[in-house]
């Protein structure tokens, strides 16, 4: 997917989002930081990859009392290493996202509020060894679930499953799935 691309499925995605959001009360905005464990890629060559970090935002609405959604910007990265003739090489895998999810809230009388979801998009993956680097966009997606908690729910502790299919032609000769299991914990704030 080429960047004009990119761009113009992410202007789309969120024009969505502002529309509903101008039409919606509702309106917050939030930050998230988490642990991701990457599955390992299916390169060429065998290869394994260790646990990385996430970093995001959110600006979202909320439609109806238990139902919301947002758009999500976020970065991941992680390390991984591959066997290849002269040993083992460390590279290094980023994702940039930008996904438009909708999330259902479940309303339980107490302070704790679990909500599951999910959402689709687009991101980047690009994989670096030092030696050689590409990068590619594909279609991305994540389901997740999570308890949202505080006065009115402004902290957050959940769960996300990504995918992206990407096809990284330095390093492999198929499109490859990247797939990572987010461990994260948000803030959110009202306008």
């Amino acid at each position: 997917m080429s960047v004009k691309r990119f761009l113009t499925i992410s202007t789309a995605i969120l024009a969505v989002m502002n529309a509903s959001a101008v039409m919606a009360e509702g309106l917050y905005f939030g930050a998230y930081a988490g642990l991701a464990a990457q599955e390992d890629l299916d390169l060429d060559i065998p290869s394994t990859s260790d646990n990385g970090f996430v970093l995001g935002a959110v600006i979202g609405t909320d439609l109806t009392e238990n139902l919301r959604i947002e758009g999500e910007l976020s970065f991941e990265t992680s390390e991984g290493q591959y066997e290849g003739k002269g040993g083992s090489t460390d590279f290094d895998v980023s994702t940039l996202s930008l996904l438009g999810n909708a999330w259902v809230d479940f309303d339980t009388g107490t302070g704790l509020q679990p909500y599951v979801g999910g959402g689709v998009g687009v991101a980047r993956v690009a994989v670096d060894d030092g030696i050689s680097d590409d990068s590619d966009t594909g279609f991305a997606y994540q389901v997740g679930f999570g308890a949202r908690f505080g006065q009115s729910g402004e902290f957050d502790l959940g769960y996300r499953y990504r995918g992206v299919s990407a096809e990284i032609d330095g390093f492999t000769s198929d499109e490859i799935d990247y797939n990572s299991h987010m461990l994260q914990f948000r803030w959110t704030g009202r306008f």
